[in-house]
């Protein structure tokens, strides 16, 4: 049965997901949305894509009802080199600690609506909570992606690229934030 694309995005709820379930149907939606984009991704067994990241990590999602229809994660870094897809960041001037949003995912169904939007803002805001000093993203490159990324501040590596570590099918692109006075004005 195909789900209806919903009127506004007044209609779907961000929650922090705490619970071992809710994230377990975080990394089984990382696995559908991926799959539905036709990425080759590792591990296909286990319909999820998962790391030791997820132990640590914040975990956000979007619902449509109770139905979870987008997810994104933040983690936090006292080395850029632990961080997903720190050594990307290698010439940049990262200031430390480092918050790395990663995992963002939207149903196709669900898309257009600036519920990704809604995300990293909350990711940033928690960021600032926790002092880090930069935010590092790494996300699978998009026009779209780049310039919502943009408009909340951040800068973009020019040249630095790399694949998904779940997917060799997956492009990804190197930006960040230095969190401070200037990213206040983006709020």
């Amino acid at each position: 049965m195909a789900v209806s694309r919903p009127l506004a995005a007044s209609s779907v709820s961000v929650r922090e997901l705490t619970t071992l379930a809710e994230i377990r149907a975080a990394q089984r939606l990382r696995y559908t949305v991926w799959k539905s984009e036709g990425a080759v991704i590792h591990n296909q067994e286990t319909e999820t894509i998962a790391d030791y990241h997820d132990e640590h990590a914040s975990h956000w999602g979007v619902f449509d009802g109770s139905t979870i229809v987008a997810a994104a994660r933040l983690c936090l870094h006292a080395n850029l080199n632990d961080a997903p897809d720190g050594s990307m960041f290698a010439q940049a001037d990262v200031a430390l600690p480092v918050a790395s949003m990663n995992r963002l995912v939207v149903l196709k169904t669900h898309r257009g609506l600036g519920i990704g939007g809604r995300l990293d803002l909350v990711r940033i805001q928690r960021a600032k909570e926790w002092n880090a000093r930069t935010v590092i993203i790494a996300p699978a490159y998009t026009p779209a992606r780049r310039q919502s990324l943009e408009r909340l501040g951040f800068d973009f590596l020019e040249g630095v690229t790399g694949h998904a570590v779940w997917s060799p099918s997956v492009t990804i692109c190197a930006c960040y934030l230095i969190l401070g006075s200037t990213w206040d004005l983006h709020e």
